[in-house]
Order: structure tokens, then sequence, then C-alpha cells
């Protein structure tokens, strides 16, 4: 069987086009999809600790702190 038959490697195939699609557009904007998806879940009003956006992207809230450090910096909100 050839790799591309199978289901997995389709699979892959299919989330590196929508990761590579959503990466393009976010640049439009000069943010990545991770920015993005942080400023889509942040409260404007109270505000949203890392250590609830962090699980949402499959992270630690020690992974984030630089991209929100960044964020803070550009004025992103």
């Amino acid at each position: 069987m050839k790799r591309e038959e199978t289901l997995d490697y389709n699979i892959k195939a299919a989330w590196h086009a929508i990761a590579r699609m959503y990466n393009a557009e976010a640049a439009k904007f000069n943010l990545t999809v991770s920015v993005g998806y942080i400023l889509l879940n942040i409260d404007l009003e109270k505000g949203t600790p890392a250590t609830k956006i962090a699980p949402l992207l499959g992270l630690e809230a020690r992974s984030i702190t630089r991209t929100l450090r960044n964020m803070e910096k550009r004025a992103l909100s």
C-alpha cells in the first residue's frame, strides 16, 4: 500500500492544508492563528487568565506567556 492511500496520511495532509490556509489569512492582518484564537477567547470586559486560554490551544499557561507579552506590546486586545 502506498502512503498516499492510508487514512492517516490523508488526514494529516488535509490538516496541513487547512493550517496553511488559516496562517495565510492571519498573515494578512499581521497575526498568527494562535494570536487570533487568543483574541477570540479574551473577555474584553474582565480579561481572561492565561490558565483559561492555554488549554483551548492545547498548551500550558507558561507556553503562551511570551505570546501574551508580545500582544500587550502591540496593544492587541
